[in-house]
């Protein structure tokens, strides 16, 4: 006599058998959203990299171009787009600062911003792509610019830096978690790269310029000083950069109806052929580099 499957054995063979295909399903599932975590993971580290990479080339370029005269404002310093405490550029990028830092390869400062980054037709991570559709991603990148003081205590300007660079992005919610978006970086959708950056750089900057400031008190005119009283006027100087290696500069006076000490004090002592004398200053590197002021000698 032959026998067949019950009911009841054959619901309790489809019963086993859905769990152990739902079992895989599952552990598919699984490896699938895994696989995608390891290849976001490894994208956000690529541009964590990068981005400890832009803020060197911005220091790097910086230090080129350090002895160029600049083509308007002021000359570079070596944290240019990097600090708030640089000659021009100037940019707050430390943590507390609730605006982002950002930057992408082709960047000469940094800039303040929470855009995700797009990838271009070239394969690139950029911002503001110039392709007609933009490929916005995922990822947002934050950098982060600290100065630490130096061991000698100086602190401004900083020679060093730390640099924190910040990869977050998005991740869609899963059987595993709820999700998270890119401006949180946690644990689980953060990359963090730190590194340290040191100004070396120890070229003569040069001086390109000096100029003479009257510090004229309220009603005083210094185009003229009495000699009789022994009148005085106090001059001084600006020297541009302001970073410049040898800032020192030399006072003369082209006659000697009047004195001028190493700190510009300009002193009438006696009356003068044709009553003008010429007060100069100059360039204790370069005597190229000077300027001049110019007073009338009278008696009372």
């Amino acid at each position: 006599m032959k026998k067949g499957f019950t009911i009841i054995e054959l619901v309790i063979s489809i019963f086993v058998l859905a769990i152990a295909v739902v079992g895989i399903f599952s552990a598919l599932s699984i490896i699938m959203i895994l696989t995608a975590d390891s290849a976001d993971r490894f994208t956000a580290t690529y541009l964590a990299q990068e981005g400890m990479e832009i803020v060197r080339n911005i220091r790097d370029t910086n230090w080129l171009n350090m002895n160029v005269p600049p083509v308007s404002g002021t000359a570079y310093s070596w944290a240019d787009g990097l600090t708030n405490d640089a000659t021009q550029n100037s940019i707050d990028c430390t943590e507390n600062n609730p605006s982002w830092c950002e930057a992408d390869y082709a960047a000469v400062s940094l800039s303040h911003g929470k855009d995700p980054l797009e990838l271009n037709s070239n394969g690139f991570y950029v911002y503001n792509t110039k392709d007609i559709n933009p490929v916005e991603t995922k990822f947002k990148r934050r950098i982060i610019i600290e100065p630490i003081v130096d061991v000698d205590g100086n602190s401004s300007p900083y020679h060093i830096l730390k640099a924190k660079i910040e990869v977050s992005w998005k991740r869609k919610a899963t059987i595993l978690d709820a999700g998270a978006s890119a401006d949180e970086c946690g644990k689980n959708n953060c990359i963090t790269t730190i590194g340290t950056l040191y100004n070396w750089y120890t070229a003569f900057v040069a001086v390109k310029s000096v100029k003479i400031i009257d510090n004229n008190p309220a009603g005083k005119n210094y185009g003229t000083l009495h000699y009789n009283n022994n009148e005085t006027a106090q001059l001084t100087v600006d020297v541009e950069p302001t970073y410049a290696t040898i800032k020192d500069v030399v006072w003369s006076s082209d006659k000697a109806c009047a004195t001028v000490d190493s700190t510009g004090l300009v002193t009438a002592v006696s009356s003068c052929l044709g009553d003008t004398v010429t007060i100069s200053v100059t360039s204790a590197s370069n005597s190229n580099i000077h300027d001049e002021d110019t007073f009338t000698i009278v008696n009372r």
